[in-house]
């Protein structure tokens, strides 16, 4: 009888867990996500270049705020459900990040990236971010970067941390990329 109780009191618990976790949906989790990103930039008394691209990257959504992605970490934020989220990049990392020859010195104006779980599990969302940059040769510009994402859930992470499941470029290695690609052929 005793054991016939435990049974029953299991199965309930699990069916519980189940449903709970089903009806309570959160972003918080490893995410595979794929998008294009946009890249134009404007040097002054020059005429802008735009370059496009896609990319690849891991987004870990953790529990508690901390949010990480291949090569740059922040927090985040949500709605009350988790469905909404909103990322806040360290920018001193974004900048520190962009700082490669003939870049000398790099601002970060503006980043905006945010995202929602969809009713099928995945999530979607956007990145848009502005930076001020000043060349080695003293010219300045602007890099406007626009990016769309979309990501399902990924088993936990392999031995070795987020670079071992990325194929590349990452987002932010697909930004830098195309920034020096458009610098070298002005």
């Amino acid at each position: 009888m005793m054991k016939k109780r435990q049974t029953i009191l299991a199965v309930v618990f699990f069916l519980i867990l189940g449903i709970s976790n089903y009806a309570w949906s959160s972003v918080v989790g490893t995410w595979t996500v794929t998008g294009d990103i946009s890249v134009k930039v404007t040097l002054k008394k020059s005429k802008p270049v735009v370059e496009e691209d896609a990319f690849t990257d891991v987004f870990l959504i953790i529990s508690g705020g901390t949010f990480q992605m291949t090569d740059m970490a922040g927090t985040w934020t949500s709605n009350k459900k988790q469905t909404n989220f909103k990322v806040f990049l360290n920018e001193g990392d974004v900048e520190a990040y962009f700082l490669e020859d003939p870049i000398v010195d790099v601002t970060v104006k503006s980043i905006n990236f945010k995202g929602k779980e969809k009713k099928d599990g995945t999530i979607s969302g956007t990145f848009k971010m502005n930076l001020d940059i000043v060349l080695k040769d003293s010219k300045t510009g602007k890099v406007k970067v626009t990016a769309s994402f979309t990501g399902t859930r990924a088993p936990s992470l392999v031995p070795g941390g987020l670079d071992t499941q990325v194929q590349a470029p990452t987002l932010p290695e697909a930004i830098a990329l195309k920034v020096l690609e458009i610098l070298q052929t002005r």
